[in-house]
């Protein structure tokens, strides 16, 4: 009783003070017996965020900060660009928003309480110094000098590792045992006109490995008509990721092509295959995966109509072979009221294991948006079917939206219950 006070007197002071302030958002919401408030305060020159998050069935309380200025962001925070490669290689695709990040740890400012906490320091042209502090430490630095068409960064960074290994250690991909790995890389950046040549490499070392190395190519070709973009990586076996891992991916090639003919439709394509790394104890058969799919689309703000097909495969380590094939279609119109549907299924090469159905309502009335969304699963080989309802409802005053979402499962049953309130002060 005495956490919900506190936060109840904590969201009346937070209250109090937005007023006061201009640029402020704030948004409250009971979310199943968690109770969440957040606020955000933006002026020029930064910004400033903080969640309390209070669970009512164990009475705990959860707080978190975040600070965003033209030279620091503090407190719970994000990484970015080329720091997110190192702690996970080759876990990414041609088509991510990577490419366009800058090297650092950048804001985070979602709804929910959690996450790394970290300290950043620098610019996007200059010196950055990057701290996290998760189980163990990391700090990492890194240097940008250039021009209009040429980028190039210098990177290194140390992770303490206080992980320790469990007696099969050697039997997979393996926490590396107790040593502070370094790594140490180069990233160009070349821009001329519509297209860009991004290269990293980055090699890892400690005192039980040799070093290893994680070289990617990402290439970007836009027209007027055609966007290409192309990724290509590599790692060697010994190379450690800044989570303190070996690096399971051995590479990865992966290629994203939209072609826009005519203005309001659009054609997407994806491809792309990765292949592992044979176990420490090695086996028979190396693990590859592969995906392509093509996404066509005409959207002219009235009538939607989207359609993606495309295959997946994943070949394990025990020569097992797995494939789907996935189809979904969308079709809808969209005036004062807006109606959705769907449909779509997974199936292997001899029969069908999964059926999907969606049919989505929206209606705006004044100053109300009610939405209401029905969804089918059925899988064929267990078998199960799902049946979801949801429906949200904004509600829009002078001072704010006040909002709620109910989700129902098979029964009427209830799923999941929020509700809510919004507001900016400008």
């Amino acid at each position: 009783m005495g956490i919900i006070k506190f936060t109840l007197f904590f969201f009346i002071f937070l209250v109090l003070k937005i007023f006061l302030l201009r640029g402020s958002e704030i948004e409250s919401r009971l979310d199943d017996n968690e109770f969440i408030t957040r606020v955000i305060y933006r002026e020029a020159d930064y910004s400033f965020c903080l969640i309390t998050d209070s669970d009512q069935d164990t009475s705990d309380t959860d707080l978190d900060f975040s600070f965003e200025s033209r030279l620091i962001r503090a407190g719970r925070v994000k990484k970015e660009g080329f720091w997110r490669e190192i702690f996970n290689p080759l876990k990414v695709s041609a088509g991510s928003d990577l490419f366009r990040e800058s090297p650092g740890l950048g804001k985070d400012y979602s709804l929910y309480t959690g996450g790394p906490y970290g300290l950043s320091l620098g610019t996007e042209k200059g010196p950055g110094i990057n701290v996290l502090f998760t189980s163990g430490f990391w700090i990492g630095g890194n240097y940008t000098i250039g021009s209009d068409h040429l980028l190039v960064r210098a990177l290194v960074s140390i992770t303490e590792n206080v992980k320790t290994p469990s007696d099969d250690w050697t039997s997979d991909f393996p926490i590396v045992p107790v040593s502070n790995p370094i790594h140490m890389g180069l990233q160009s950046i070349f821009r001329w006109s519509n297209y860009k040549l991004d290269y990293l490499g980055v090699l890892s070392g400690n005192n039980i490995y040799k070093a290893g190395s994680y070289n990617r190519m990402y290439i970007e070709l836009l027209w007027k008509k055609i966007k290409v973009k192309g990724f290509a990586g590599i790692t060697d076996p010994d190379f450690i990721t800044a989570n303190v891992n070996l690096s399971k991916d051995k590479y990865l090639l992966s290629l994203w092509i939209g072609i826009y003919p005519v203005r309001y439709w659009e054609t997407i394509i994806k491809t792309q295959y990765s292949e592992e790394h044979p176990p420490v104890l090695a086996d028979a058969y190396l693990p590859t995966s592969g995906s392509s799919s093509i996404k066509i689309k005409y959207d002219n703000s009235n009538l939607l109509f989207s359609t993606e097909f495309g295959q997946q495969f994943n070949f394990d380590s025990d020569g097992e072979e797995t494939v789907e094939n996935k189809f979904d279609t969308r079709i809808g119109v969209s005036w004062l009221l807006s109606l959705f549907s769907g449909i779509g299924f997974t199936s292997d090469f001899d029969s069908l294991s999964e059926r999907r159905f969606e049919l989505e309502l929206k209606c705006s009335l004044g100053k109300s948006d009610v939405e209401l969304v029905y969804k089918y699963k059925e899988e064929i080989f267990e078998p199960v079917d799902q049946h979801t309802f949801q429906v949200r409802v904004n509600q829009k005053f002078n001072s704010g939206t006040a909002f709620c979402k109910v989700d129902l499962k098979e029964g009427w049953l209830l799923k999941g219950l929020t509700v809510g309130f919004k507001t900016i002060f400008g």
